[in-house]
């Protein structure tokens, strides 16, 4: 396992430094003396890239070399010898075995038998974290010395082993998630792709994270170019190329009664903060619709209430809903819509409650480009009236 995990990790150390390079496979089932090669094919946007890597056939060896500079080379394991007895032994001997590690009894001509005590041997010299600060120190040229060379052992004693890395898919994409989370990250941009691209495969009906279920067509590239494209003029400043709507909706199971996010203020009822990212400076329309029941009547809209709308915070309008049309003959409770005589209300409250209700809940505003919280939220009445309590208005129509 030593030997893998070294292996592992030359493998990511390389594409680390972006050494792009042809992989050399043997295949053993003709016996062939040709070289097949995978080919490493990067397609980059802005700040953007889908990469995809081929992997080579499970019945291929993988033919690996590591570097070795000449340096290494001229390096005496008795200088290292040297350097850790005068540094290290007085704590790490086998008497005082401190952290329970004795480099007085490990062989340094074969630092495979006790890979992983020099592994961290490695480490400890990488981050000068040892020797401690109040005992002798070696210079940062001994440090140095040591660890390139202890690594680079370390390095060929693993590649010796001949360790079996595995096999991996050909193609592993990003699903919509981690494609989103990489823009936020990389860009840091508050925006929001996954309705852009196309659904996720699943391995198992749940899980859309494995490499074996997310496989890439011609569809999926185009339409991850295309949502390159527009992050990239977000990214770079530039204005989308046409107006854009977006809706935001609340599901329908949420209780409006409390505050509902720690981006609304306090007394607040109910509504939503929404996280948006604003594409340029411009006029910008925001409207508002009221949730309606079935029959598509607007709902608690018998009595007068404030609605607030908040950019960052600050207050832009303050809306009055509801109260209008208390004086007029409402449908009957029970309506469903059979066209009985008598079963609408009156002309100017069907308007009112299908049409006009909140046809006014809108506000056109300057907004400066760049991610911004827009909020709606009611106005929580702090106190309760006097008389018999009242029961909540709910129903069809209310």
């Amino acid at each position: 396992m030593d030997a893998l995990h070294r292996y592992q990790r030359l493998q990511r150390e390389d594409a680390m430094r972006l050494n792009f390079k042809w992989g050399q496979f043997q295949n053993q089932r003709k016996q062939s003396s040709r070289d097949r090669h995978t080919v490493y094919a990067l397609v980059l946007g802005i700040g953007l890239s889908v990469v995809l890597v081929g992997a080579h056939n499970p019945s291929s060896d993988f033919v690996f070399s590591a570097p070795v500079t000449s340096d290494i080379e001229r390096t005496d394991p008795a200088e290292v010898r040297e350097i850790l007895d005068r540094y290290c032994i007085r704590c790490h001997n086998e008497r005082r075995l401190t952290a329970g590690l004795a480099l007085d009894v490990l062989d340094i001509e074969d630092l495979s038998a006790e890979a992983d005590k020099w592994e961290k041997v490695v480490r400890k010299l990488r981050t000068g974290t040892m020797p401690p600060g109040n005992v002798a120190r070696p210079d940062p040229a001994d440090y140095d010395l040591a660890a390139t060379w202890l690594e680079a052992e370390l390095d060929q004693a693993a590649l010796a082993a001949e360790p079996n890395p595995g096999t991996t898919n050909p193609v592993h994409r990003l699903n919509r998630l981690e494609y989103n989370n990489a823009i936020n990250d990389l860009l840091a941009l508050e925006v929001d792709v996954m309705s852009l691209l196309p659904g996720d495969e699943t391995a198992d009906g749940s899980f859309d994270n494995f490499a074996d279920a997310l496989s890439i067509t011609t569809t999926h590239m185009e339409r991850y170019m295309s949502v390159a494209r527009q992050v990239t003029r977000l990214a770079t400043g530039l204005p989308p190329a046409t107006p854009g709507v977006e809706t935001f909706v609340i599901p329908l199971h949420i209780v409006q009664n409390q505050r509902q996010s720690e981006d609304l203020p306090f007394g607040s009822r109910g509504g939503i903060a929404v996280r948006h990212h604003f594409p340029t400076d411009g006029q910008y329309l925001i409207k508002i619709h009221l949730r309606r029941q079935y029959q598509d009547y607007l709902m608690g809209m018998g009595w007068p209430q404030q609605l607030d709308l908040r950019l960052d915070g600050v207050l832009l309008e303050r809306f009055t809903v509801g109260g209008g049309a208390t004086d007029l003959r409402p449908a009957a409770a029970s309506y469903a819509g059979s066209g009985e005589p008598g079963s609408f209300g009156d002309p100017e409250w069907e308007e009112y409650m299908q049409a006009q209700g909140d046809a006014h809940l809108e506000l056109r505003l300057a907004v400066k480009a760049g991610p911004r919280v827009v909020s709606v939220s009611f106005v929580r009445e702090q106190w309760d009236p006097e008389g018999l309590p009242q029961p909540l208005q709910r129903g069809r129509v209310l």
